[in-house]
């Protein structure tokens, strides 16, 4: 894979702060897989995976739609090019987990096996860490759509409906047991609908967002940092009533969390960090390692904890330090190797 096909989409090789942030963002990912202080005290392990880490996929898909819209709302054709480096990435980072999987399944089960792997590959992601990519590209393929019937219009209110649908069906549920209309939650492929439907296309679309906002608001441009901790704000009150309440199925989207992974992103554009050039190019590469193994060596950590020191796995926290390690360390001598 090489530098150019970034883990959230197209390059733009003058935003270093995004590259810089890539990062932060990937070691989030593996922080809401292991579990991050869940061991040492169950709050701070709410907060830690359930708030601040949730964050992390939201601004991947957002910098995916901002860089790809912006392309096509510049009249310029992206999509095949896009799609295919996507799809490619995305098939190669998944061989090794189906590896892993076959040998799990066993020989005798090969035809199921590879419908799971049909199935998969499609719906759900090769690994759980990478329904991502289904979602990028369905959203792709979908705004494309919009584009090239000339709807372009109704992109971004139909992108928010859902995402409400979404939030409501996902931070509010207890609230909608008495809608008829709202029992999605109990849709047993619930979770790709989430994934695909509410998640990835609402946040790839929110990049438009972005641009349509950096292009004709500049109120928005010149306020950005006072609405930035508005909408942290916003974010950590709804937070505290959720988990204070409990009505929630999962706190994976909601409303705050829009409006914020937009105004973080937008005051990344407006402050490109130039002087981090060298930088921005290193951490581009260790973010997307990271993102892309960090469940390889998860897993390598608690098996070899397990079959050759003979304990019963590895706390939450220890995991997390030791495959951001691991991750960081190789992500370091990739970068050196060019």
């Amino acid at each position: 894979m090489d530098s150019e096909t970034p883990i959230i989409g197209i390059e733009n090789k003058h935003i270093y702060s995004i590259d810089l942030f890539r990062y932060y963002f990937a070691v989030l990912v593996v922080a809401l897989h292991c579990g991050l202080f869940a061991d040492v005290n169950p709050l701070l392990g709410l907060v830690t995976t359930q708030a601040v880490a949730r964050t992390a996929v939201p601004f991947f898909l957002c910098v995916s739609g901002y860089f790809y819209l912006k392309k096509l709302a510049e009249g310029k054709k992206a999509f095949l090019q896009y799609f295919w480096r996507l799809l490619v990435t995305y098939a190669i980072w998944s061989i090794p987990y189906y590896l892993i999987s076959f040998f799990s399944w066993g020989y005798e089960s090969v035809r199921s096996f590879l419908s799971y792997v049909a199935v998969s590959f499609l719906l759900t992601g090769s690994s759980y860490h990478f329904w991502f990519f289904p979602a990028v590209l369905f959203s792709v393929a979908v705004s494309t759509l919009f584009f090239k019937f000339k709807l372009r219009n109704w992109l971004v209110p139909c992108s928010i409906i859902i995402y409400m649908i979404g939030v409501l069906c996902c931070a509010y549920t207890k609230l909608m047991h008495k809608s008829p209309f709202l029992h999605l939650y109990d849709f047993s492929y619930f979770n790709q609908l989430r994934h695909i439907v509410f998640t990835g296309f609402p946040y790839f679309v929110s990049g438009y967002v972005l641009y349509l906002l950096n292009k004709k608001h500049t109120y928005f441009r010149d306020n950005n940092k006072i609405l930035l901790i508005v909408a942290v704000i916003v974010w950590i009150i709804e937070f505290a009533v959720l988990a204070a309440t409990r009505i929630y199925n999962t706190l994976a989207i909601t409303f705050g969390m829009y409006p914020l992974i937009i105004c973080i992103i937008y005051c990344l554009l407006l402050h490109p960090m130039e002087m981090f050039k060298t930088k921005a190019a290193q951490f581009r590469i260790m973010a997307n390692f990271t993102y892309y193994a960090h469940v390889l060596f998860m897993d390598l950590t608690t098996w070899a904890a397990t079959h050759i020191f003979g304990s019963a796995g590895v706390a939450n926290t220890p995991l997390f330090f030791i495959t951001v390690l691991f991750t960081f360390s190789i992500g370091v001598g990739i970068w050196k190797s060019n």
